[in-house]
């Protein structure tokens, strides 16, 4: 999925907690459009620039939710506004360790740890 991730831009410590947020989402195999880290601030910064990006993915998948859940855990405002499936009905290439089947091994391993198993 690739994201655009916008918020204040006017201070490094707002620079900085968006590249935070960014990370994170990176984490969990997500392309991450930020537009300062683009050079596009300013007069750069058009709408036709920022906005010609895609996203890959659905708010059902795994992937998707967790980096929901990380960014509801740090930031003090998320707005979701919507998740609809591709027209053409292609599914993204993952890379390891995102796949649905993967989060719910990663799961399970979990569940095993903490009965002590």
């Amino acid at each position: 999925m690739r994201i655009y991730l916008a918020g204040p831009m006017f201070t490094p410590y707002e620079r900085t907690f968006l590249g935070e947020c960014a990370d994170r989402l990176r984490a969990e195999g997500f392309d991450v459009f930020v537009p300062h880290e683009q050079g596009l601030s300013g007069r750069d910064a058009t709408a036709e620039k920022i906005f010609a990006v895609d996203a890959e993915g659905h708010i059902d998948e795994a992937r998707v939710g967790e980096a929901l859940i990380g960014l509801h855990r740090i930031c003090a405002d998320v707005r979701y506004l919507g998740s609809y499936p591709r027209a053409d009905g292609v599914r993204p290439g993952l890379r390891r360790g995102v796949s649905d089947a993967e989060y719910g091994q990663a799961q399970a391993w979990l569940a095993r740890v903490r009965d002590g198993r």
